[in-house]
């Protein structure tokens, strides 16, 4: 839940056994793909600047890559659905870290 609406950057992080390939998140405010394969261990950065890219544990970036189409946050409870491809025969597991961002508040001195 966000008290502010707009674009969300994320963290993305590939466990387990495997990889996955061409992860999309959908909301009520559309659905943005990222055309890239994620490995056991690899990260796909998303940045509020709309810029992705995979990299690697120590985060040195291994891939740029191109977002498809836009997605963003309704004020309040916003419901995100994730899918992707992944290899038959394993199953890796997807850690995601969604950050949103609004009106900074404003801090005053006493």
């Amino acid at each position: 839940s966000s008290p502010y609406a707009g674009t969300y950057a994320f963290r993305l992080k590939v466990e387990g056994d495997g990889s996955i390939e061409n992860p999309r998140f959908m909301t009520e405010k559309g659905t943005i793909s990222f055309p890239c394969r994620i490995q056991e261990g690899q990260y796909l950065l998303y940045g509020f600047d709309g810029k992705a890219v995979v990299t690697d544990k120590n985060f040195n970036t291994l891939a740029q890559v191109t977002p498809e189409g836009s997605s963003e946050f309704l004020t309040g409870e916003t419901h995100v659905a994730f899918s992707c491809e992944k290899e038959a025969d394993t199953d890796p597991e997807v850690i995601v870290r969604f950050i949103a961002r609004g009106t900074p508040e404003t801090i005053r001195e006493k």
